[in-house]
């Protein structure tokens, strides 16, 4: 979508919608902006301008709508963004990337208020109350967005970033039979190989069974590209605790010494270390 950047404010999208208009001005000596003449920073954004021309001219194009939403949500005006998007639904024909667009819309208050409690937690991670409220606010997240993804998966069967987005969510639902074949669809895809590894070692493991979990994390770490950082690091400790469960402490240290050359304040990783170094010594 084309970008507003530089000249899209949301002074300038509150004086569009409100309608307000700039202070009178007193003629003044040449070259000063005359009575009633609107300033440059009052005017509304260029781009608004051409894409509800382009909305007049051609009711039923969808683009237009779905550009003029997108600067509208960019700018946090939600309402702005949902008007439009509303206004493009009858003369479009229902258009499905503007229904979509709205169904992700009505997500996004969801998301922000899991965010703020995320951060809260983070400040006080023994709070039982917020961590209902995370436990909550993640699980209505995830059921409104796999319904988003299985609408786009079920209109473009062939895309494989909607099947993988999909069997995400349906391990974060609890549905996690449906989950891996899900995955399993999208590993065949190099551009979401990595990450669907990942995604069914979480599901094999909430199956209880190890070593299909190990043998897709493992598998995962080799196609993970340097951005995946943070799925790196939670698969190597994911890997070291299952190997100690499983009694091979020497591998656990392994992972765990590879992942700790990294990040080794990383959950409690520091300390199990030490607890499986002292346990092989001992042995």
């Amino acid at each position: 979508m084309a970008s507003a950047a530089g000249e899209y404010t949301e002074q300038a999208i509150e004086e569009k919608n409100t309608g307000s208009e700039a202070p009178r001005r007193v003629p003044g000596p040449a070259g000063t902006p005359r009575e009633g003449t609107p300033r440059k920073e009052d005017r509304p954004p260029r781009e608004v301008v051409a894409l509800e021309a382009k909305i007049a001219a051609d009711p039923t194009s969808a683009n237009a709508y779905l550009h003029l939403a997108a600067i509208y949500r960019r700018a946090d005006h939600w309402d702005q963004a949902r008007q439009v998007l509303l206004g493009g639904l009858g003369p479009t024909g229902n258009n499905f990337e503007i229904a979509m667009e709205l169904a992700d819309l009505d997500i996004e208050p969801f998301r922000r208020d899991l965010a703020v409690t995320v951060e809260k937690l983070d400040r006080q991670p023994g709070n039982q109350e917020l961590q209902t409220i995370r436990a909550r606010l993640a699980k209505e997240v995830a059921t409104r967005e796999l319904d988003y993804f299985r609408q786009k998966s079920d209109r473009f069967p062939t895309e494989t970033v909607h099947r993988f987005e999909m069997g995400v969510r349906l391990l974060h639902c609890g549905q996690v039979d449906e989950a891996i074949r899900e995955l399993q669809a999208a590993r065949s895809d190099p551009r979401f190989q990595g990450k669907a590894l990942v995604h069914l070692g979480y599901c094999f493991q909430n199956r209880n069974n190890w070593r299909l979990a190990q043998r897709n994390f493992e598998e995962a770490l080799g196609h993970l590209g340097a951005a995946d950082e943070s799925l790196r690091k939670d698969i190597l400790y994911q890997l070291a605790k299952g190997y100690a469960e499983t009694g091979n402490l020497t591998r656990a240290v392994d992972m765990a010494c590879e992942l700790a050359n990294v990040d080794f304040s990383y959950k409690d990783i520091g300390k199990l270390l030490d607890e499986w170094n002292a346990r092989l010594q001992k042995a």
